[in-house]
């Protein structure tokens, strides 16, 4: 349904721009490109119209989200090409980590992703390199002494969880570190989140893209995709690179790119996909409340929770591209990735990281 609209939409504003002539476009000294551009930005912009009131109908609210915001810093990294995917705050730094991927260089050769620490009060960062690692690093999650990075995976393969300790990051600025293991798990690592209880690693999933598919047994309902907790402390030799099976397994809705946990329990999914859509916010009450089936995961049985429409406290939009999300000391931090170059052409940019009073929105 979503597809025939959006290809409506498009041979209506096809015909628009034909009925504008040739001489007009001259006459106000108008580039092919720019108007074409032009046709494209309205189009986004009737379909992002169209879609929040298909959003409404269906319990979204509007909410003023800038009242409940504030900017403790800028995202470090930007301006050398960085591309940032996940956050966290980092209590015994005092600092948030941010981990992401780089683009090819002038010459198209792979650059190696990085992580990057970030103080809010005096807005000093350090980077440093991952050693031979150019995955997505789509979400980063630490508990104590240790962090991990997720990556990689996808419908016929496991993603994985990589981990790092602390005294890794003792060196200077754009020194090279390398995990000491990591662990596989059953899905896609797009997204990470340590809630002080369980790591989550959560799959993205997009259907409009055959490469963001994910393996269709995570397939419930209208969601597509899973979010997979383990309890902590996790009891793993990295070395080994095993799998492991996860303690609980949520069913969550797809374009997940955020997750996080409030201290009442409500669970909370930054989702977003595209230059010009619109992100949301969406938030579940706890997942102990959601309809419960099992799963085989690993050769083992595992209790699954299914987030529905019912279970849903509030949704709202937010600026595009919105991307990995933390909660800690009551408030829900994010970032966005269009505040990198390479989505420089982004409906909006944020290079922001952002301080939400999300329980004040739930409340």
């Amino acid at each position: 349904m979503k597809r025939f609209l959006s290809i409506t939409l498009a041979v209506v504003m096809l015909f628009c721009s034909m009925a504008v002539s040739s001489s007009a476009i001259s006459d106000n000294f108008v580039t092919t490109q720019s108007f074409a551009d032009g046709i494209v930005n309205i189009f986004y912009a009737i379909k992002n119209t169209f879609f929040e009131f298909l959003g409404y109908l269906d319990g979204d609210k509007r909410v003023a989200y800038e009242d409940y915001t504030e900017y403790p810093c800028e995202v470090p990294g930007l301006e050398d090409d960085f591309v940032p995917q996940g956050i966290c705050f980092v209590e015994n730094m005092g600092m948030f980590a941010i981990s992401g991927y780089m683009p090819e260089d002038a010459n198209g050769n792979e650059q190696f992703s990085r992580i990057y620490f970030v103080n809010p009060e005096t807005k000093e960062s350090k980077m440093f390199i991952i050693d031979s690692f150019t995955g997505h690093a789509g979400g980063i999650a630490c508990d104590g002494n240790d962090l991990w990075i997720s990556s990689g995976g996808s419908a016929s393969s496991n993603g994985k969880i990589y981990h790092f300790t602390l005294d890794m990051f003792t060196g200077e600025n754009g020194s090279s570190v390398n995990y000491d293991g990591y662990f596989s798990v059953p899905v896609k690592g797009s997204v990470l989140y340590c809630d002080g209880e369980k790591l989550w690693v959560t799959e993205f999933y997009n259907n409009d893209k055959d490469s963001n598919k994910v393996n269709e047994e995570h397939h419930y309902g209208s969601n597509h995709a899973w979010s997979c907790g383990y309890d902590l402390p996790i009891e793993v030799d990295y070395s080994q690179k095993e799998k492991l099976t996860p303690d609980v397994v949520l069913s969550v809705p797809d374009k997940v790119q955020g997750m996080a946990i409030t201290n009442d329990g409500e669970v909370v999914f930054s989702t977003s996909y595209g230059r010009r859509n619109n992100s949301k916010m969406q938030v579940f009450e706890n997942y102990s409340e959601w309809d419960t089936n099992t799963v085989n995961v690993f050769d083992k049985d595992v209790t699954l929770y299914v987030a529905k429409k019912k279970n849903r406290v509030v949704s709202f939009k937010m600026p595009t591209l919105m991307e990995g999300a933390d909660y800690y000391n009551g408030k829900l931090y994010i970032i966005f990735e269009s505040g990198a170059k390479s989505y420089a052409d982004a409906k909006e940019i944020n290079k922001d990281i952002w301080e939400m009073d999300i329980d004040a929105i739930i409340g």
